[in-house]
Protein backbone atom coordinates (compact mmCIF):
# COMPACT_ATOMS: atom_id res chain seq x y z
CA UNK A 1 0.00 0.00 0.00
CA UNK A 2 1.44 3.20 -1.61
CA UNK A 3 2.01 6.19 1.75
CA UNK A 4 -0.05 9.15 1.18
CA UNK A 5 2.68 12.36 1.30
CA UNK A 6 2.09 14.46 3.91
CA UNK A 7 0.13 17.77 3.21
CA UNK A 8 1.62 19.22 5.84
CA UNK A 9 5.22 17.93 5.03
CA UNK A 10 4.83 19.53 1.30
CA UNK A 11 3.92 22.99 2.37
CA UNK A 12 6.92 22.87 5.30
CA UNK A 13 9.19 22.01 1.73
CA UNK A 14 7.24 24.76 0.12
CA UNK A 15 8.00 27.54 2.51
CA UNK A 16 11.53 26.66 3.09
CA UNK A 17 12.29 26.58 -0.68
CA UNK A 18 10.86 29.47 -0.62
CA UNK A 19 12.74 31.27 1.70
CA UNK A 20 16.24 29.89 0.66
CA UNK A 21 15.33 31.11 -3.12
CA UNK A 22 14.32 35.03 -1.11
CA UNK A 23 17.63 34.46 0.69
CA UNK A 24 19.39 34.32 -2.34
CA UNK A 25 17.74 36.46 -3.95
CA UNK A 26 18.35 39.06 -0.91
CA UNK A 27 22.36 38.18 -1.13
CA UNK A 28 22.28 38.99 -5.07
CA UNK A 29 20.39 42.18 -4.94
CA UNK A 30 22.44 43.53 -1.86
CA UNK A 31 25.97 42.18 -2.78
CA UNK A 32 26.00 42.05 -6.56
CA UNK A 33 27.69 44.99 -7.74
CA UNK A 34 25.12 46.22 -10.96
CA UNK A 35 26.07 46.64 -14.57
CA UNK A 36 23.27 49.20 -15.36
CA UNK A 37 24.91 51.77 -17.13
CA UNK A 38 23.95 55.17 -17.47
CA UNK A 39 24.39 56.61 -21.15
CA UNK A 40 26.89 59.13 -22.26
CA UNK A 41 24.62 61.77 -23.35
CA UNK A 42 22.51 61.94 -19.90
CA UNK A 43 25.87 61.81 -18.60
CA UNK A 44 26.99 64.98 -19.71
CA UNK A 45 23.77 66.86 -20.95
CA UNK A 46 24.29 66.42 -23.91
CA UNK A 47 20.58 65.50 -25.01
CA UNK A 48 19.50 67.99 -27.45
CA UNK A 49 20.59 69.47 -30.74
CA UNK A 50 23.51 71.62 -30.93
CA UNK A 51 24.55 70.99 -27.20
CA UNK A 52 28.34 69.70 -25.79
CA UNK A 53 28.97 68.69 -22.40
CA UNK A 54 31.45 70.64 -19.86
CA UNK A 55 33.83 69.49 -17.73
CA UNK A 56 35.67 71.77 -14.81
CA UNK A 57 37.37 71.53 -12.26
CA UNK A 58 34.06 72.00 -10.05
CA UNK A 59 32.29 69.08 -11.49
CA UNK A 60 30.29 68.17 -14.70
CA UNK A 61 28.34 70.86 -15.52
CA UNK A 62 24.56 70.44 -15.12
CA UNK A 63 23.81 73.17 -18.19
CA UNK A 64 25.47 72.00 -21.59
CA UNK A 65 26.91 74.04 -23.46
CA UNK A 66 25.11 75.28 -26.86
CA UNK A 67 26.50 76.02 -30.57
CA UNK A 68 25.20 78.75 -32.23
CA UNK A 69 25.63 78.93 -36.21
CA UNK A 70 27.74 76.88 -35.49
CA UNK A 71 30.07 78.70 -33.34
CA UNK A 72 31.07 76.98 -29.14
CA UNK A 73 29.19 79.05 -26.28
CA UNK A 74 29.74 78.58 -22.61
CA UNK A 75 26.73 79.26 -20.03
CA UNK A 76 27.67 82.44 -18.29
CA UNK A 77 27.50 80.61 -14.98
CA UNK A 78 29.83 77.67 -15.56
CA UNK A 79 32.27 80.59 -16.73
CA UNK A 80 32.45 82.24 -14.33
CA UNK A 81 32.79 79.77 -11.50
CA UNK A 82 34.73 77.03 -13.16
CA UNK A 83 36.74 78.86 -15.92
CA UNK A 84 37.73 82.25 -15.88
CA UNK A 85 35.94 84.07 -12.84
CA UNK A 86 38.00 87.46 -13.60
CA UNK A 87 35.04 87.53 -16.69
CA UNK A 88 31.70 89.12 -14.83
CA UNK A 89 28.90 89.37 -17.48
CA UNK A 90 26.21 91.05 -15.38
CA UNK A 91 22.66 90.60 -16.97
CA UNK A 92 20.79 93.50 -15.12
CA UNK A 93 23.29 96.03 -16.73
CA UNK A 94 23.95 94.38 -19.93
CA UNK A 95 28.23 94.50 -19.47
CA UNK A 96 31.03 92.49 -19.63
CA UNK A 97 33.85 93.49 -17.49
CA UNK A 98 37.29 91.36 -17.37
CA UNK A 99 39.47 92.23 -14.50
CA UNK A 100 43.54 91.67 -14.66
CA UNK A 101 45.43 92.01 -11.64
CA UNK A 102 46.49 95.28 -12.53
CA UNK A 103 43.64 96.13 -15.01
CA UNK A 104 39.49 96.15 -15.65
CA UNK A 105 37.81 96.38 -19.03
CA UNK A 106 34.29 96.78 -19.77
CA UNK A 107 32.69 95.45 -22.87
CA UNK A 108 29.46 97.13 -24.38
CA UNK A 109 27.20 94.07 -25.54
CA UNK A 110 24.95 96.33 -27.98
CA UNK A 111 27.64 96.71 -30.02
CA UNK A 112 28.85 93.07 -29.37
CA UNK A 113 26.28 90.80 -30.51
CA UNK A 114 28.83 87.82 -31.30
CA UNK A 115 30.25 87.85 -27.65
CA UNK A 116 26.85 86.75 -25.47
CA UNK A 117 23.82 84.81 -26.67
CA UNK A 118 21.30 83.41 -25.24
CA UNK A 119 18.62 80.58 -26.31
CA UNK A 120 15.39 82.41 -23.97
CA UNK A 121 16.46 80.30 -21.06
CA UNK A 122 19.96 80.54 -20.29
CA UNK A 123 22.51 82.81 -21.50
CA UNK A 124 25.95 81.78 -23.17
CA UNK A 125 29.35 83.71 -23.73
CA UNK A 126 31.70 82.63 -26.62
CA UNK A 127 33.79 79.80 -25.87
CA UNK A 128 36.68 81.79 -28.45
CA UNK A 129 36.15 85.20 -26.68
CA UNK A 130 36.90 82.90 -22.85
CA UNK A 131 39.27 81.10 -24.46
CA UNK A 132 41.44 84.99 -24.59
CA UNK A 133 41.08 85.28 -21.20
CA UNK A 134 41.19 81.90 -19.28
CA UNK A 135 44.28 80.26 -17.79
CA UNK A 136 43.21 76.78 -19.43
CA UNK A 137 43.77 74.08 -20.76
CA UNK A 138 40.76 72.85 -23.73
CA UNK A 139 40.22 69.90 -24.60
CA UNK A 140 37.64 68.15 -27.14
CA UNK A 141 36.06 64.84 -27.04
CA UNK A 142 33.59 63.08 -29.37
CA UNK A 143 30.74 60.34 -28.74
CA UNK A 144 29.09 62.36 -26.79
CA UNK A 145 30.33 66.08 -27.27
CA UNK A 146 31.96 67.08 -24.71
CA UNK A 147 34.96 69.55 -23.60
CA UNK A 148 37.43 69.21 -20.99
CA UNK A 149 38.77 72.58 -19.17
CA UNK A 150 41.72 72.04 -17.05
CA UNK A 151 42.36 74.63 -14.76
CA UNK A 152 44.91 73.15 -12.54
CA UNK A 153 47.75 72.10 -13.77
CA UNK A 154 49.48 70.09 -11.08
CA UNK A 155 47.33 67.23 -9.35
CA UNK A 156 47.46 63.78 -7.57
CA UNK A 157 46.98 60.56 -9.69
CA UNK A 158 46.36 56.95 -9.07
CA UNK A 159 46.44 53.89 -11.49
CA UNK A 160 44.04 51.03 -11.89
CA UNK A 161 45.83 47.79 -10.79
CA UNK A 162 43.15 45.89 -13.17
CA UNK A 163 40.00 46.64 -15.02
CA UNK A 164 37.81 48.36 -13.19
CA UNK A 165 34.35 50.50 -13.40
CA UNK A 166 33.68 54.10 -12.55
CA UNK A 167 29.77 54.98 -10.57
CA UNK A 168 28.37 57.46 -10.89
CA UNK A 169 27.79 57.22 -7.13
CA UNK A 170 29.79 55.73 -4.81
CA UNK A 171 28.01 52.39 -4.48
CA UNK A 172 27.95 48.97 -6.27
CA UNK A 173 24.28 49.67 -6.96
CA UNK A 174 24.92 53.07 -8.79
CA UNK A 175 25.40 52.68 -12.45
CA UNK A 176 28.49 52.76 -14.62
CA UNK A 177 29.51 55.90 -16.02
CA UNK A 178 32.76 54.31 -17.98
CA UNK A 179 35.47 51.64 -18.04
CA UNK A 180 38.68 51.67 -17.37
CA UNK A 181 41.39 49.19 -18.46
CA UNK A 182 44.05 48.02 -15.86
CA UNK A 183 46.90 50.43 -15.82
CA UNK A 184 45.09 54.02 -16.71
CA UNK A 185 45.65 56.46 -14.76
CA UNK A 186 43.21 59.13 -13.30
CA UNK A 187 42.89 62.02 -11.46
CA UNK A 188 42.47 61.35 -7.32
CA UNK A 189 39.90 63.77 -6.15
CA UNK A 190 40.23 62.88 -2.69
CA UNK A 191 43.98 63.79 -1.97
CA UNK A 192 45.01 67.46 -1.99
CA UNK A 193 47.80 68.97 -4.39
CA UNK A 194 50.60 67.28 -2.23
CA UNK A 195 48.99 63.87 -2.35
CA UNK A 196 48.06 63.73 1.29
CA UNK A 197 44.38 61.82 1.36
CA UNK A 198 41.29 64.50 2.93
CA UNK A 199 38.84 63.54 5.26
CA UNK A 200 36.03 64.05 3.05
CA UNK A 201 36.98 60.22 1.11
CA UNK A 202 34.24 57.70 1.37
CA UNK A 203 35.79 54.55 2.83
CA UNK A 204 36.44 52.14 0.11
CA UNK A 205 35.83 54.13 -2.80
CA UNK A 206 37.91 57.12 -4.46
CA UNK A 207 36.34 59.94 -6.12
CA UNK A 208 38.15 59.88 -9.48
CA UNK A 209 38.34 61.94 -12.85
CA UNK A 210 39.70 60.55 -16.14
CA UNK A 211 41.26 62.23 -18.68
CA UNK A 212 38.04 62.34 -20.91
CA UNK A 213 35.83 64.13 -18.56
CA UNK A 214 34.06 61.26 -16.53
CA UNK A 215 33.82 62.16 -12.71
CA UNK A 216 32.75 59.20 -10.59
CA UNK A 217 34.07 56.54 -7.87
CA UNK A 218 35.87 53.90 -8.38
CA UNK A 219 36.24 51.21 -5.54
CA UNK A 220 39.77 51.21 -3.71
CA UNK A 221 40.43 47.71 -4.53
CA UNK A 222 40.67 48.41 -7.91
CA UNK A 223 43.18 51.03 -7.36
CA UNK A 224 47.49 50.95 -7.07
CA UNK A 225 48.55 51.89 -3.66
CA UNK A 226 50.55 54.54 -4.69
CA UNK A 227 49.43 58.01 -5.35
CA UNK A 228 51.64 60.25 -7.41
CA UNK A 229 51.67 64.23 -8.57
CA UNK A 230 51.73 65.14 -12.05
CA UNK A 231 52.71 68.76 -13.34
CA UNK A 232 51.45 69.24 -16.81
CA UNK A 233 53.78 71.88 -18.72
CA UNK A 234 51.65 74.75 -19.36
CA UNK A 235 52.48 78.50 -20.88
CA UNK A 236 50.79 81.02 -18.49
CA UNK A 237 49.08 84.11 -20.73
CA UNK A 238 47.10 86.04 -17.82
CA UNK A 239 49.71 88.09 -15.48
CA UNK A 240 49.85 86.03 -12.26
CA UNK A 241 48.23 87.47 -9.18
CA UNK A 242 50.74 89.28 -6.32
CA UNK A 243 50.02 89.61 -2.84
CA UNK A 244 51.00 92.40 -0.39
CA UNK A 245 51.25 89.81 2.74
CA UNK A 246 53.80 91.13 5.50
CA UNK A 247 56.68 89.35 7.04
CA UNK A 248 56.25 87.75 10.03
CA UNK A 249 53.03 87.38 12.33
CA UNK A 250 50.09 90.09 11.34
CA UNK A 251 48.28 91.47 15.20
CA UNK A 252 45.77 93.67 14.25
CA UNK A 253 43.92 95.67 16.52
CA UNK A 254 40.39 97.29 15.39
CA UNK A 255 39.90 100.74 16.93
CA UNK A 256 36.44 102.01 16.33
CA UNK A 257 36.54 105.35 15.04
CA UNK A 258 32.85 107.40 14.72
CA UNK A 259 34.10 111.07 14.79
CA UNK A 260 37.66 113.21 14.27
CA UNK A 261 38.07 113.40 18.00
CA UNK A 262 38.35 109.57 18.19
CA UNK A 263 41.24 109.72 15.45
CA UNK A 264 42.57 112.73 17.32
CA UNK A 265 42.79 110.74 20.92
CA UNK A 266 44.97 107.75 18.98
CA UNK A 267 47.75 108.06 21.22
CA UNK A 268 45.62 108.01 24.70
CA UNK A 269 43.66 105.48 23.36
CA UNK A 270 46.67 103.48 22.26
CA UNK A 271 48.86 104.30 25.20
CA UNK A 272 50.83 100.87 26.86
CA UNK A 273 49.24 98.79 24.15
CA UNK A 274 51.90 96.02 22.77
CA UNK A 275 52.10 93.22 20.65
CA UNK A 276 50.44 95.04 17.83
CA UNK A 277 51.87 95.90 14.26
CA UNK A 278 48.80 97.20 12.50
CA UNK A 279 45.59 99.29 13.78
CA UNK A 280 42.16 99.74 11.73
CA UNK A 281 40.23 102.29 12.06
CA UNK A 282 36.45 102.25 11.07
CA UNK A 283 36.46 105.50 8.74
CA UNK A 284 34.36 104.38 5.88
CA UNK A 285 30.48 103.92 5.91
CA UNK A 286 28.26 103.36 3.20
CA UNK A 287 25.35 106.21 3.20
CA UNK A 288 23.22 105.78 0.38
CA UNK A 289 22.81 103.00 -2.43
CA UNK A 290 24.10 105.30 -4.82
CA UNK A 291 27.63 104.17 -3.04
CA UNK A 292 28.07 107.38 -1.49
CA UNK A 293 30.64 106.43 1.97
CA UNK A 294 31.16 109.15 4.81
CA UNK A 295 35.06 109.32 5.55
CA UNK A 296 37.20 109.94 8.72
CA UNK A 297 40.44 109.40 7.20
CA UNK A 298 42.61 111.56 8.49
CA UNK A 299 46.42 112.30 7.80
CA UNK A 300 47.23 113.39 11.48
CA UNK A 301 46.01 109.77 12.62
CA UNK A 302 48.27 107.91 10.19
CA UNK A 303 51.02 110.13 11.22
CA UNK A 304 50.64 109.15 14.63
CA UNK A 305 50.05 105.36 13.81
CA UNK A 306 53.63 105.62 11.48
CA UNK A 307 55.43 106.95 14.32
CA UNK A 308 54.28 104.00 16.95
CA UNK A 309 55.68 101.85 14.46
CA UNK A 310 51.73 100.65 13.27
CA UNK A 311 50.46 99.87 9.71
CA UNK A 312 47.15 101.22 9.19
CA UNK A 313 44.32 99.31 7.68
CA UNK A 314 41.46 101.65 7.10
CA UNK A 315 37.86 99.68 7.37
CA UNK A 316 35.03 100.55 5.11
CA UNK A 317 31.52 98.81 6.13
CA UNK A 318 28.36 98.61 4.98
CA UNK A 319 26.16 98.84 8.45
CA UNK A 320 27.05 101.91 10.23
CA UNK A 321 26.28 104.37 7.89
CA UNK A 322 22.66 105.77 7.00
CA UNK A 323 21.52 102.62 5.31
CA UNK A 324 21.77 99.09 7.11
CA UNK A 325 20.36 96.53 5.70
CA UNK A 326 20.73 93.27 2.70
CA UNK A 327 18.89 95.37 0.32
CA UNK A 328 20.50 98.33 -0.26
CA UNK A 329 23.89 96.58 0.11
CA UNK A 330 22.86 94.46 -2.88
CA UNK A 331 21.02 98.08 -4.64
CA UNK A 332 24.87 99.29 -4.25
CA UNK A 333 27.10 95.85 -4.86
CA UNK A 334 24.64 95.11 -8.08
CA UNK A 335 25.45 98.88 -9.64
CA UNK A 336 28.77 99.04 -11.60
CA UNK A 337 28.46 102.81 -11.08
CA UNK A 338 28.26 102.94 -7.60
CA UNK A 339 30.71 99.98 -7.06
CA UNK A 340 32.93 102.60 -9.50
CA UNK A 341 32.19 105.56 -7.13
CA UNK A 342 32.87 103.23 -3.87
CA UNK A 343 37.00 102.15 -5.19
CA UNK A 344 37.50 105.69 -6.36
CA UNK A 345 36.34 107.91 -3.04
CA UNK A 346 37.76 105.24 -0.59
CA UNK A 347 40.81 105.00 -2.77
CA UNK A 348 41.48 108.93 -3.09
CA UNK A 349 41.26 109.57 0.91
CA UNK A 350 43.41 106.37 1.31
CA UNK A 351 46.56 107.96 -1.25
CA UNK A 352 45.98 111.07 0.43
CA UNK A 353 46.26 110.59 3.84
CA UNK A 354 48.94 108.05 3.38
CA UNK A 355 47.25 104.71 4.55
CA UNK A 356 48.96 101.36 4.29
CA UNK A 357 45.68 99.17 3.48
CA UNK A 358 42.05 99.10 3.09
CA UNK A 359 39.42 96.17 4.88
CA UNK A 360 36.06 95.47 3.65
CA UNK A 361 33.95 94.38 6.51
CA UNK A 362 30.54 94.28 4.48
CA UNK A 363 28.33 92.24 6.03
CA UNK A 364 24.96 92.70 4.88
CA UNK A 365 25.91 90.43 1.66
CA UNK A 366 23.41 87.60 1.47
CA UNK A 367 23.84 84.29 -0.88
CA UNK A 368 22.42 86.28 -3.73
CA UNK A 369 24.89 89.15 -4.03
CA UNK A 370 27.81 87.54 -3.03
CA UNK A 371 28.62 86.99 -7.05
CA UNK A 372 28.70 90.75 -7.13
CA UNK A 373 30.59 91.08 -3.86
CA UNK A 374 33.40 89.11 -5.66
CA UNK A 375 33.21 91.31 -8.77
CA UNK A 376 33.95 94.26 -6.04
CA UNK A 377 36.27 92.84 -4.85
CA UNK A 378 38.17 91.97 -7.36
CA UNK A 379 37.96 95.39 -9.20
CA UNK A 380 39.01 96.75 -5.87
CA UNK A 381 41.90 95.12 -5.83
CA UNK A 382 43.30 95.81 -9.43
CA UNK A 383 43.22 99.41 -7.45
CA UNK A 384 44.95 98.26 -4.42
CA UNK A 385 47.11 96.16 -6.47
CA UNK A 386 48.13 99.48 -8.61
CA UNK A 387 48.29 101.75 -5.47
CA UNK A 388 50.34 99.60 -3.24
CA UNK A 389 47.65 99.58 -0.75
CA UNK A 390 47.03 96.34 1.58
CA UNK A 391 43.70 94.34 0.41
CA UNK A 392 41.83 92.42 3.19
CA UNK A 393 38.22 91.12 3.61
CA UNK A 394 36.29 90.42 6.55
CA UNK A 395 34.00 87.96 7.04
CA UNK A 396 32.18 85.75 9.47
CA UNK A 397 33.13 81.86 10.12
CA UNK A 398 32.43 79.59 6.80
CA UNK A 399 29.24 77.93 8.94
CA UNK A 400 27.77 80.79 8.56
CA UNK A 401 28.87 82.62 5.14
CA UNK A 402 29.29 79.35 3.10
CA UNK A 403 28.26 81.16 -0.51
CA UNK A 404 31.07 83.94 -0.15
CA UNK A 405 33.89 82.60 -2.45
CA UNK A 406 36.49 82.58 -0.35
CA UNK A 407 38.64 80.58 -2.75
CA UNK A 408 38.23 84.03 -4.94
CA UNK A 409 38.67 86.41 -2.50
CA UNK A 410 42.15 84.50 -1.74
CA UNK A 411 43.16 84.65 -5.47
CA UNK A 412 43.10 88.42 -5.66
CA UNK A 413 43.02 90.05 -2.30
CA UNK A 414 45.81 89.96 0.24
CA UNK A 415 44.36 88.62 3.26
CA UNK A 416 41.10 87.34 4.16
CA UNK A 417 40.17 87.83 8.04
CA UNK A 418 37.95 85.29 9.88
CA UNK A 419 35.74 86.88 12.45
CA UNK A 420 35.71 83.76 14.25
CA UNK A 421 33.18 85.71 17.16
CA UNK A 422 29.43 86.04 17.29
CA UNK A 423 28.62 81.68 18.16
CA UNK A 424 25.84 83.86 20.41
CA UNK A 425 25.05 87.43 19.65
CA UNK A 426 22.51 89.76 20.86
CA UNK A 427 19.34 88.19 18.73
CA UNK A 428 20.42 84.27 20.17
CA UNK A 429 17.77 82.96 21.75
CA UNK A 430 19.89 80.91 24.18
CA UNK A 431 23.11 81.84 26.69
CA UNK A 432 25.80 80.44 24.97
CA UNK A 433 29.65 81.90 24.80
CA UNK A 434 30.60 84.38 22.05
CA UNK A 435 34.11 82.79 21.00
CA UNK A 436 34.19 79.13 22.19
CA UNK A 437 37.40 77.61 21.46
CA UNK A 438 35.75 74.72 19.24
CA UNK A 439 34.37 77.31 17.44
CA UNK A 440 37.55 79.30 16.84
CA UNK A 441 39.06 76.14 15.85
CA UNK A 442 36.58 74.90 13.79
CA UNK A 443 36.38 78.73 12.00
CA UNK A 444 40.18 79.11 11.03
CA UNK A 445 39.97 75.03 9.55
CA UNK A 446 37.25 75.61 7.75
CA UNK A 447 38.77 78.63 6.32
CA UNK A 448 41.57 76.70 5.11
CA UNK A 449 39.48 74.27 2.74
CA UNK A 450 39.24 77.31 0.79
CA UNK A 451 41.97 80.15 2.03
CA UNK A 452 46.07 79.15 1.94
CA UNK A 453 47.55 80.07 5.23
CA UNK A 454 49.45 82.80 4.40
CA UNK A 455 46.41 85.13 3.63
CA UNK A 456 44.22 84.07 6.65
CA UNK A 457 44.08 86.02 9.88
CA UNK A 458 41.45 85.10 12.58
CA UNK A 459 39.44 87.73 14.19
CA UNK A 460 39.43 87.30 18.02
CA UNK A 461 37.05 89.16 20.64
CA UNK A 462 37.98 91.64 23.46
CA UNK A 463 34.71 90.96 24.44
CA UNK A 464 32.18 88.71 25.54
CA UNK A 465 28.13 88.59 26.82
CA UNK A 466 26.53 89.16 29.61
CA UNK A 467 23.34 86.91 29.45
CA UNK A 468 20.06 87.22 31.62
CA UNK A 469 17.50 84.30 31.35
CA UNK A 470 13.94 84.97 32.92
CA UNK A 471 11.68 82.71 34.67
CA UNK A 472 9.88 82.39 31.20
CA UNK A 473 12.64 81.52 29.23
CA UNK A 474 13.43 84.85 27.77
CA UNK A 475 16.94 85.75 27.25
CA UNK A 476 18.83 89.18 26.73
CA UNK A 477 22.44 90.04 27.16
CA UNK A 478 24.65 93.00 26.16
CA UNK A 479 28.34 93.06 25.34
CA UNK A 480 30.99 93.70 27.72
CA UNK A 481 34.71 94.29 27.48
CA UNK A 482 37.89 92.20 29.34
CA UNK A 483 38.42 95.04 31.83
CA UNK A 484 34.49 95.19 32.48
CA UNK A 485 33.87 91.61 32.68
CA UNK A 486 36.16 91.12 35.15
CA UNK A 487 35.01 93.93 37.17
CA UNK A 488 31.53 92.47 37.06
CA UNK A 489 32.51 89.07 38.00
CA UNK A 490 34.12 90.72 41.06
CA UNK A 491 31.66 92.67 42.07
CA UNK A 492 29.18 90.62 41.82
CA UNK A 493 30.97 87.73 43.63
CA UNK A 494 30.11 85.33 41.23
CA UNK A 495 32.39 81.85 41.44
CA UNK A 496 34.15 81.09 37.81
CA UNK A 497 34.66 77.83 37.03
CA UNK A 498 35.88 75.89 33.96
CA UNK A 499 33.50 74.99 31.09
CA UNK A 500 35.02 71.97 29.45
CA UNK A 501 33.05 72.32 26.29
CA UNK A 502 33.88 75.92 25.33
CA UNK A 503 37.13 75.96 27.17
CA UNK A 504 36.23 78.95 28.68
CA UNK A 505 35.67 80.62 32.04
CA UNK A 506 32.00 80.69 33.28
CA UNK A 507 30.16 82.66 36.15
CA UNK A 508 26.75 82.08 37.29
CA UNK A 509 24.61 83.63 39.58
CA UNK A 510 20.99 84.10 40.38
CA UNK A 511 18.86 87.32 40.29
CA UNK A 512 15.43 89.10 40.18
CA UNK A 513 15.65 89.19 37.00
CA UNK A 514 16.42 85.56 36.59
CA UNK A 515 19.36 83.60 35.73
CA UNK A 516 22.99 85.84 34.61
CA UNK A 517 25.52 83.84 32.70
CA UNK A 518 28.92 85.14 31.73
CA UNK A 519 31.55 82.78 29.52
CA UNK A 520 34.69 84.94 30.00
CA UNK A 521 37.02 86.22 27.90
CA UNK A 522 40.18 87.34 28.82
CA UNK A 523 43.81 86.91 28.40
CA UNK A 524 44.18 83.48 29.53
CA UNK A 525 41.39 82.52 26.86
CA UNK A 526 43.08 84.68 23.85
CA UNK A 527 46.46 83.05 24.67
CA UNK A 528 44.52 79.67 24.17
CA UNK A 529 43.27 80.66 20.61
CA UNK A 530 46.53 82.11 19.84
CA UNK A 531 47.63 78.79 20.25
CA UNK A 532 45.47 77.52 17.53
CA UNK A 533 46.81 80.27 15.19
CA UNK A 534 50.02 78.95 15.60
CA UNK A 535 49.20 75.27 15.15
CA UNK A 536 47.08 76.04 11.82
CA UNK A 537 50.33 77.81 10.73
CA UNK A 538 48.12 81.28 9.46
CA UNK A 539 49.12 84.37 8.66
CA UNK A 540 48.07 86.01 12.17
CA UNK A 541 45.14 87.64 14.94
CA UNK A 542 42.86 90.30 14.70
CA UNK A 543 41.07 91.62 17.64
CA UNK A 544 38.01 93.84 18.13
CA UNK A 545 38.26 96.48 19.72
CA UNK A 546 40.83 98.60 20.98
CA UNK A 547 38.59 100.16 23.44
CA UNK A 548 37.61 96.65 25.09
CA UNK A 549 41.08 95.66 25.98
CA UNK A 550 42.74 94.70 29.22
CA UNK A 551 46.40 95.24 30.37
CA UNK A 552 46.60 92.11 30.50
CA UNK A 553 46.70 91.08 26.52
CA UNK A 554 49.51 93.58 25.95
CA UNK A 555 52.75 91.19 27.14
CA UNK A 556 50.56 88.44 25.01
CA UNK A 557 50.67 89.78 22.02
CA UNK A 558 54.26 90.89 22.34
CA UNK A 559 55.30 87.23 23.29
CA UNK A 560 52.36 85.72 19.88
CA UNK A 561 53.96 88.70 17.08
CA UNK A 562 58.05 87.70 18.45
CA UNK A 563 57.28 84.26 18.00
CA UNK A 564 58.13 83.57 21.94
CA UNK A 565 55.75 82.48 24.82
CA UNK A 566 51.99 83.15 25.09
CA UNK A 567 52.28 83.93 28.55
CA UNK A 568 49.97 86.22 30.60
CA UNK A 569 51.83 88.25 33.04
CA UNK A 570 49.21 89.88 34.88
CA UNK A 571 45.46 88.06 35.26
CA UNK A 572 41.91 89.25 35.08
CA UNK A 573 39.54 87.43 36.79
CA UNK A 574 39.40 83.55 35.67
CA UNK A 575 38.97 80.02 36.88
CA UNK A 576 42.69 79.61 37.15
Amino acid sequence: MKKKRSPVLLVLTIAVFVAAAGAVWFVWDHFTPTRERMAPGSYFGTDGEDRFGIVTENGTSKTAGKRFDGEDYLPVSVVGEGICPSLFYDEAEEELIITTPTTMESFDLDERYDIIRTDGEETFISRAFVEKYAEAEWLDFAEPDRLVVKTVFAYPLQDTAKDAVVRYRAGIKSPIITDLPAGTAVRNLDADAEGKLLGSKIEGWTHVLTEDGYRGYVQDEYLAENVYMKEDTHEYTEEPYSHILLDGPVSMVFHQTTSGEANDALAVTAGGMEGVNVIAPTWFFLENENGEMSSLASASYVRTAHEMGLSVWAVANDFDGAVNSASSTAAVLKSSAARSRIISDIFMNLLMVGADGICLDFEKVNAETAPYYLEFIREMSVMARNSGIVLSICCYVPTYTKYLGRAEMARVADYVITMCYDEHNAGSEKAGPVASLPFVKKGIEDTLAEVPGEQTIAALPFYTRLWTTGENGSVKSRAMGLRETAAYIADNGMSVTKDEKSGLPYAMRKGVDGTYEIWQENAETLADKLAVVREEKIAGAAYWKLELAEDSVWGLLSGFISGGELTVSVSGNSAG
